[in-house]
């Protein structure tokens, strides 16, 4: 796991220099996806934001409340979509994230795609 840590964090850093953002999907059991996360947010040099339903160790922030976020920058983040993914919050994610950076999103699949504001 180190090794693809520490790969995940190189890329992250040659990404930097051509000005991209990448998204990285952790797909699996919920427990397993939010070890993989945690251990991500651990192995990086700098504080990554969390941003879920459920509170987690700062920097953190619920999805409904992003928007005060906007005019910050995180290297990282991670967004938890295990309980359905909200497109609004995850585009107001994207805005506060820098160059190099990697948006972790643990889900348990295809339904942790499915909108979180359903009509």
């Amino acid at each position: 796991m180190p090794l693809i840590m520490d790969e995940l964090l190189a890329q992250a850093a040659r990404m930097a220099q051509v000005g991209i953002r990448r998204l990285l999907v952790i797909s699996g059991e919920a427990a397993w996806c939010e070890a993989q996360a945690m251990a991500f947010r651990h192995a990086a040099d700098t504080e990554i934001l969390w941003v879920g339903p459920r509170t987690v160790a700062p920097p953190f922030c619920f999805p409904a409340k992003l928007t005060t976020l906007l005019g910050r920058e995180f290297q990282h983040a991670i967004f938890d979509a295990r309980d359905g993914f909200d497109a609004s919050a995850f585009a107001a994610l994207a805005g506060t994230l820098c160059a190099g950076s990697l948006a972790a999103s643990p889900g348990t699949g295809v339904a942790a795609l499915a909108p979180a504001n359903r009509c």
